[in-house]
């Protein structure tokens, strides 16, 4: 059976009931004002790597793995 209240994602306080609950019961999830914030900052951090910092940033604008020494080509870290 669903909860009636959703899980309030905070990117603090996550327990394994709360994951259980959303995917096996079917409760709903809802992000805090405050994750939202601290998301749209990280994707500004990406952002900045991916186009136009020289700065080398691990999966951003390198390869993974082995291919850590490859830079990606500002035109294809979109498809990155």
């Amino acid at each position: 059976m669903a909860q009636a209240t959703a899980i309030r994602l905070t990117g603090d306080d996550l327990r394994v009931a709360d994951v259980w609950s959303v995917a096996v019961d079917g409760a709903r999830a809802e992000l805090s004002d405050s994750s939202r914030d601290r998301m749209r900052a990280a994707r500004e951090l990406v952002e900045r790597a991916a186009h136009g910092m020289r700065e080398h940033t691990y999966g951003v604008n390198t390869g993974f793995g082995r291919y850590v020494s490859r830079s990606i080509p500002e035109d294809l870290s979109e498809e990155l």
